[in-house]
């Protein structure tokens, strides 16, 4: 008699986003005009009420290299649920 099948190896869970790192920021990029890491500096770019949205742009050459957007975390509306 044979074996029944070994189900497939599952990956490990994602582990939650510490929060000491959700607010990181960059202090160098690379930058494709100058072709090597440089000082970058944020600049606020589009807002809304659900998020805000900074350029990251290169302190030599003022290129814009990238985009940090930060979304607004809500609470929950609250509702009640007692019948009645």
């Amino acid at each position: 008699p044979q074996a029944p099948p070994k189900p497939a190896p599952q990956a490990p869970p994602k582990p939650a986003p510490q929060p000491e790192f959700q607010k990181l920021r960059v202090s160098e990029v690379f930058c494709p005009v100058c072709r090597s890491a440089q000082p970058v500096y944020e600049v606020l770019g589009q807002t809304s009420p659900e998020m805000t949205q900074y350029d990251v742009v290169c302190k030599t050459c003022s290129s814009v290299v990238g985009q940090r957007t930060i979304t607004e975390v809500k609470e929950p509306d609250s509702c009640d649920l007692t019948e009645g």
